[in-house]
Order: C-alpha cells, then sequence, then structure tokens
C-alpha cells in the first residue's frame, strides 16, 4: 500500500480517534507518567469516512538510581605512590541505593561510558592516580534503562601496626601445628586507641583483604602448620583504614620417649663390731 493514500493522527482517548478530534503532535511529550495509552486512526486520504481505529501503550520505566560516591583503600603494598587495588563493585549499595536488581559496569572515562566500550574489571582495579574518577553505569536489569554515576578513588595512608599474638602450645591429642584461634580477641587489641567507628575483618592474603573478598571465620583454624601470616582489614563504614599482619604461631609440645621401666636396689647397711656389712634387695 501507499503511505500517500492515508493519513495518520494520534489521540488520547478512543472518541477523540473516531470523531477525528485533538491530535497530537508527533513530536509528544507524555503528561502521565510511566504508563499510556495512545489511540492511532488510520484514514483514507481520499475519504476521511473510510478509517480504522488502533491503540498501542506508550510505557516509561524510570531510569535506576546512579548515586555518586567514593572508595577509601589502603596504600599498603610497601610502595607509597597512592597506587593500589580496589574492589569497584564495593560500592554497588550506595550507587543503587541498595536495588538489588541492577548491574554496574566501569570506565575510565566519560565517553567510554556514554558508549559502553572499553569497560574495566570492578573486582581487580588498580587506580591510576588519587582521587581517580570513575564512571559507573548503572543498569535495571529488568528494563534495560541505565544511568551514570562518579565513583572517586581515594587512597589512605593511615595505618595500623602489625600484631603478633602470644605464642600458644599446640593442643594436645591433634599435635598437627593446626590450632583454633578465636580473632575476636584479636580485635580488642587492635582496635586498642584507633578512633571509634573502626572494625576490623580477617583475610588468609593481603589481595582478599584489600579486595574484601573470602573472610575469615571468627574461630579459625590456621591453614599452615605451627606459623601463619594472616591480615586484618581494619574499616570506618567502606573505607579503608588500614591493613596489617597478624602473625600465628603454634609452638610444638615436647616429644616424650615410650615407657621404660627401671628397678632400683634398695639397701641396708649394718654395723658390728667386727665389720660393717651392706645388705641390698
Amino acid at each position: 500500500q501507499d503511505p500517500a493514500e492515508f493519513n495518520v493522527s494520534f489521540h488520547l482517548s478512543e472518541d477523540e480517534a473516531n470523531n477525528n478530534l485533538n491530535p497530537q503532535n508527533e513530536n509528544f511529550y507524555n503528561l502521565t507518567p510511566f504508563s499510556l495509552t495512545l489511540y492511532v486512526r488510520v484514514e483514507n486520504s481520499f475519504n476521511n469516512e473510510c478509517f480504522v481505529i488502533g491503540s498501542f501503550t506508550l510505557t516509561i520505566n524510570p531510569v535506576p538510581a546512579a548515586i555518586n560516591t567514593s572508595l577509601k583503600q589502603c596504600d599498603e603494598d610497601g610502595i607509597p605512590d597512592n597506587r593500589t587495588i580496589f574492589n569497584l563493585n564495593e560500592s554497588f549499595d550506595v550507587i543503587t541505593n541498595n536495588y538489588p536488581n541492577a548491574t554496574l559496569t566501569f570506565y575510565e572515562n566519560l565517553a567510554d561510558a556514554n558508549s559502553e566500550t572499553n569497560a574495566i574489571d570492578g573486582n581487580n582495579y588498580t587506580n591510576t592516580s588519587d582521587n581517580q574518577t570513575i564512571y559507573v553505569v548503572v543498569t535495571d536489569n529488568d528494563s534495560s534503562c541505565s544511568a551514570i554515576a562518579t565513583l572517586t578513588l581515594e587512597v589512605s595512608n593511615s595505618s595500623i601496626t602489625d600484631y603478633s599474638p602470644p605464642v600458644v602450645c599446640d593442643e594436645l591429642n591433634s599435635e598437627d601445628g593446626i590450632n583454633a584461634f578465636n580473632l575476636t580477641n584479636f580485635s580488642n587489641i587492635i582496635l586498642a586507641g584507633l578512633p571509634s567507628g573502626i572494625t576490623i575483618n580477617y583475610y588468609e592474603t593481603f589481595d582478599d583483604a584489600a579486595l574484601e573478598l573470602n573472610p575469615l571465620p571468627n574461630l579459625y583454624n590456621n591453614t599452615t602448620p605451627y606459623n601463619q601470616t594472616i591480615y586484618g582489614r581494619a574499616e570506618n563504614g567502606n573505607d579503608c583504614f588500614g591493613i596489617n599482619e597478624i602473625q600465628l604461631t603454634i609452638s610444638p609440645r615436647p616429644q616424650l620417649g615410650d615407657d621404660e621401666l627401671i628397678y632400683y636396689c634398695f639397701c641396708l647397711l649394718y654395723t658390728s663390731d667386727a665389720a660393717d656389712d651392706l645388705l641390698c634387695v
């Protein structure tokens, strides 16, 4: 069919469409939020009495929350260059306002975020400078609508002192260099004198501590016999305050030989005018 043979108009109600009243501009701005039904009238250009009416629904999905925020990480890799590794996904709850059905994608500049190209690894990212700005595309997984937030990467120069707990004896009846440690007891000592509001979690490796992956339980069995270093990450909210080393030391118990039966003699000394006699039994 030739489009020139038909006139198409859009209306807010079926009655208006039937009577060809109040046609809407093609550049249309909805006044009813989120969902609106429009009626379309298609009529013959040469006979306006010959027409059909149809309808369709406009659905307007809200853009997801995209709240600007920051992450503060500790520079504890031994090189004081204000560069360290970040787990950018730790910003999820703040950026999305705790909306669970969203996906975050991270970019180093706004142009890449707008075009959604050259995404960076949010699980393990090394910043290029202090106070670096990362651009975050927040996508609603249901509607595919998206918005952009900024994430500022800050590097903390504060630190906490390494801690060596008292040496403990290997546990009886196991004697394998593996002991149970109550890490909460360490926290009370490490946090003493630090600002209020600081919390601490423990990890088996420095990278896990920096990226906040695989936290250890409060009751922890060491995995390397007799000597093992674990790491404590002190935080104020989600901001890293410091990462320290905790040296666990288990002292082996002395090894005793097999039981041995030893005989002892009991001797009596008898004295007489003639001589002294020694009697042993």
